[in-house]
């Protein structure tokens, strides 16, 4: 293998760049570079009023023509995470048609109530056992 005649990332131009130092907060550069906000914020409201994301919740979105998929995996063995906001960002354009919640924990799906203002669709996730999918359907642009 040879060694490369520069570093990987100096063909980039520098407002393409967010460097941080090792032992820097990492989540305002990822903020940054995300353009202020994320494709997928989660919190749980703590007793003191402020929100944090919930230890032991692991959460992925994934997409699918017409919809995205928050897929919520429990891995605390103390019991359900309650009370999950979540906002999640949709493509440019299009507005959320539906929020539906699937888990096997269920015999049945169920429908959540929504609320989207211009920015990210909201909404509450009341339990997630060990696994929770929230299926968000919106229309096409």
């Amino acid at each position: 293998m040879q060694p490369r005649p520069k570093p990987a990332l100096d063909d980039l131009p520098p407002s393409a760049l967010v460097r941080v130092g090792e032992a820097a907060d990492w989540l305002p550069a990822i903020r940054k570079t995300c353009g202020g906000t994320f494709s997928l914020a989660i919190g749980v409201t703590t007793p003191d009023g402020n929100r944090e994301a919930p230890a032991g919740l692991c959460a992925e979105l994934t997409e699918q023509p017409g919809r995205r998929l928050v897929h919520l995996v429990n891995y605390r063995g103390d019991g359900p995470i309650r009370s999950l906001d979540v906002a999640l960002q949709l493509p440019r354009g299009t507005r959320a048609k539906s929020v539906r919640l699937a888990s096997p924990d269920r015999p049945a799906d169920r429908s959540v109530p929504f609320e989207q203002s211009p920015g990210p669709v909201r909404f509450t996730v009341p339990e997630v056992k060990v696994y929770e999918i929230a299926v968000v359907n919106f229309s096409e642009p």
